[in-house]
């Protein structure tokens, strides 16, 4: 399993912060989660075993929408216009897909996928400033919601 991360000393600021509050509640779902199958009950009953294989859907989707928003979140994090103020540069990577590859393990195609998906799924700002609704609504409810198996067929997370 790939660890997370350690919070940079740029980021590092007094008391936990809501980010170092997530990372650790994350982990203690990672480390929990193979406790599941240990259990004997569902080795011998296949009720038990559905159960725990539809649940285990179910959390992979809101795992698959937390990919995609944090994703997205990266890649407007380093839009080019922040100059060196984006978070691909500020970490040293070329691309927000190069920094996503190197720090999550996933291939650049996947990590492009990702975010083009999220900003897809994003709500927007106009040039004068006003809101604008994400280019799929419905997607983006269902993804957020975990009502969503496959946001887009062509777009794989």
């Amino acid at each position: 399993m790939t660890s997370l991360p350690e919070t940079p000393a740029a980021d590092a600021a007094p008391g936990p912060s809501a980010a170092a509050c997530a990372v650790a509640e994350l982990r203690a779902l990672a480390a929990g989660l193979g406790e599941s199958l240990r259990y004997s009950a569902v080795r011998r009953f296949d009720d038990g075993l559905l159960r725990v294989a539809t649940a285990v859907e179910v959390l992979g989707r809101q795992v698959d929408a937390l990919r995609v928003a944090t994703a997205a979140e990266v890649a407007d994090r380093s839009r080019p216009e922040l100059g060196t103020g984006r978070l691909s540069a500020k970490r040293g990577g070329r691309t927000p897909g190069e920094l996503l590859e190197r720090v999550t393990l996933v291939s650049g195609p996947t990590a492009n996928r990702r975010m083009r998906l999220g900003r897809q799924l994003r709500t927007g700002r106009s040039l004068a400033g006003e809101p604008l609704p994400p280019t799929f609504p419905a997607t983006a409810i269902a993804l957020a919601t975990g009502a969503s198996t496959r946001p887009m067929r062509s777009c794989p997370l």
